[in-house]
């Protein structure tokens, strides 16, 4: 089941932590509380990302694949937080890397998406993130033209070079 408190659209409404962990937790916890099976957070927040997997969430679906970066949230008006991968390595739970960017411009589109997702990858390895605790995401509808999504899905192999599973999720 994967929960999450702020939409992840691209064009959302951001929400602070505070109000974004008032709306995940309870449900986490009443959600592990009544059934047997994993929860996701899916969040790009730090802190959230730690009142989630306190709550009992066992992976973290991070939806900028531990590249928020500090252009993105001066835009957003958040403040920068790199804490997210150091926070899954010691927590030592599973991860799901999504690729996003702020706009969709690349030199070729596929090859871009898979090396930008390898520096995901060096970012969580770095932080000591487990191999077996990564999967990656293609992002489909996050920082891509509707050609590029179409790419994405239909070329979905290309992530394969990295060597970890695949979740694609076409909401």
């Amino acid at each position: 089941v994967d929960i999450g408190g702020e939409s992840t659209r691209p064009g959302h409404i951001v929400i602070s932590e505070e109000e974004e962990i008032a709306r995940v937790v309870p449900i986490i916890e009443a959600v592990k509380a009544r059934f047997d099976v994993p929860v996701s957070i899916d969040t790009y927040k730090g802190n959230v990302a730690e009142a989630a997997l306190q709550a009992g969430a066992d992976l973290v679906n991070d939806i900028w694949g531990f590249k928020f970066d500090k252009k993105t949230a001066l835009i957003w008006g958040l403040q920068y937080d790199e804490k997210m991968a150091g926070l899954i390595a010691d927590a030592g739970v599973s991860c799901c890397l999504m690729h996003n960017k702020d706009e969709a411009v690349y030199n070729d589109f596929l090859e871009d998406m898979v090396s930008e997702m390898a520096e995901c990858v060096k970012i969580a390895r770095e932080a000591g993130v487990a191999d077996d605790k990564i999967m990656l995401d293609p992002g489909v509808g996050f920082g891509k033209t509707y050609e590029m999504n179409l790419a994405a899905i239909n070329h979905v192999d290309v992530l394969h070079r990295l060597g970890f599973p695949i979740l694609l999720g076409t909401s």
